[in-house]
């Protein structure tokens, strides 16, 4: 008797759980981005930084952080993609947060600002029978969309600017390619 009560008490919460709306629950990689783009274009970053291969550093971090991350494959042809991912280093800058008693410093902080364009291309996917027949619709910012990121180091014990700059550039890949992620 006590079985069957929790058998009824179970199916009852199923139903209405469905009924409610849990079952609309998506699972695998691909359902969290959109799956009318396949394909993304990321031309090297713009830069208007004075120090050398910033923009090419930055540039890789975002294309491995999509390639490892999302579903979308990243293609050299801007004419064949779905996406292209135009960008541009702001700035980027060292600050200083703690210095020793002789006026060293003991802890750094490397900054940058990062501004990027999601371009939505309207075209078929030549092949595959698959064509959009309306403007689509795009999930982040239009305009530029700024990231501002900060990662510190300190001198004394080894640790360097390029290794902080590395570990920012990281973190804005992330930041970037969270906003292709589609809205729960």
């Amino acid at each position: 008797m006590k079985n069957t009560r929790f058998y009824i008490a179970l199916l009852v919460t199923l139903l209405f759980s469905v009924q409610s709306g849990c079952a609309g629950y998506r699972l695998g990689l691909r359902s969290l981005y959109r799956n009318d783009i396949r394909t993304v274009y990321v031309p090297i970053f713009q830069s208007e930084s004075y120090r050398r291969q910033l923009s090419e550093r930055l540039t890789e971090a975002v294309i491995k952080e999509i390639e490892n991350k999302t579903p979308y494959k990243v293609i050299s042809d801007p004419t064949r993609a779905d996406l292209i991912l135009d960008g541009r280093l702001v700035w980027e800058k060292k600050h200083l947060l703690a210095e020793n008693a002789t006026d060293e410093a003991r802890e750094v902080e490397a900054q940058l600002a990062v501004q990027v364009q999601w371009q939505f291309q309207n075209h078929s996917i030549a092949g595959e029978g698959y064509h959009w027949s309306q403007p689509v619709t795009v999930s982040v910012d239009p305009e530029f969309t700024s990231y501002i990121t900060a990662e510190s180091y300190i001198p004394e014990t080894g640790q360097s600017l390029t290794t902080a700059q590395q570990k920012a550039f990281e973190k804005t890949a992330r930041l970037i390619v969270a906003h292709l992620e589609q809205p729960w």
